[in-house]
Order: structure tokens, then C-alpha cells, then sequence
């Protein structure tokens, strides 16, 4: 197998190869996949659409989860990565955010 393989954890491969459970699978195997996958639902294939563009999903969907827990559920070992590389700003979030807006003097603390 060549380059690098999918995490292992315990005592068994997350993604066992599917001929050699002892072994990981290869890199390969799941953007052959995907692939096929998105022939199946008959999309069109784009530059970007991959797995990385399923977590950037989730990492944006999500974003109003706690950043230790969202790490947690994605597997991502710095938080850091997360909003430098997979969270994106939201329009409808950033318009909902501007309307819940409570100015300081309307609140009493100014």
C-alpha cells in the first residue's frame, strides 16, 4: 500500500481494507468511491467536491457548537484548523446575528 492510511484506533482499522481487515485501506479506494458515487447520482464532478468538502460542511453547520466538542465529533485535533481551514461565514447566520443585535444603550450598559 502506499502513502499515508486512515487513522487506526484500538485494536481495529476504521476503514479496514475490504480484502485485508488487518490492513487500512488505501488512500485510494475512497475517492474511487466517491467517484462513483457521484456518477451514480448522476452529478456533475467539480474541482473541490470531495470529502474535504463534507466536513467544511459540517464544521459550518455546526459552528454554533461548542469548538471543544465540534473538534470532538469531526476528529480534529486543533481547534485552530477548524476556523482557519473548514468553517465558512454564513449569510443567513450573519443576518440573523445583525437583527438579534442588542445595542449597549439599549440594554443599560452604556
Amino acid at each position: 500500500m502506499s502513502g499515508r492510511t486512515i487513522s487506526y484506533r484500538g485494536s481495529s482499522w476504521i476503514l479496514p481494507a475490504p480484502k485485508k481487515p488487518s490492513e487500512p485501506i488505501s488512500r485510494e479506494l475512497p475517492i474511487k468511491w466517491w467517484n462513483k458515487g457521484v456518477k451514480l447520482a448522476g452529478l456533475k464532478p467539480l474541482k473541490g467536491r470531495g470529502f474535504q468538502s463534507l466536513r467544511r460542511n459540517f464544521a459550518t453547520e455546526m459552528k454554533t457548537e461548542p469548538l471543544k466538542d465540534l473538534c470532538q465529533l469531526g476528529g480534529w485535533k486543533d481547534p485552530q484548523t477548524i476556523l482557519k481551514c473548514y468553517q465558512t461565514a454564513d449569510e443567513d447566520r450573519m443576518r440573523a446575528a445583525m437583527a438579534n443585535r442588542q445595542p449597549l444603550l439599549r440594554v443599560g450598559i452604556i
